[in-house]
Order: C-alpha cells, then structure tokens, then sequence
C-alpha cells in the first residue's frame, strides 16, 4: 500500500516523464 504521507519514487519518475514529454511535443 501506499503511505499518504509519502511521496512514492514511481510517481515521481512518471509525472516528470509527462512534464518532460509534454515539453518535447510542445517545442517540436
């Protein structure tokens, strides 16, 4: 289970590699 209080690494690594996505898509 995922703790409330904790910010998992997995998320983390997905919300950065859509941040990072979006700004590819937006740039090209």
């Amino acid at each position: 289970m995922i703790n409330a209080g904790e910010i998992p690494v997995w998320a983390a690594v997905i919300i950065s590699f859509f941040l990072l996505g979006g700004a590819f898509l937006t740039l090209v």
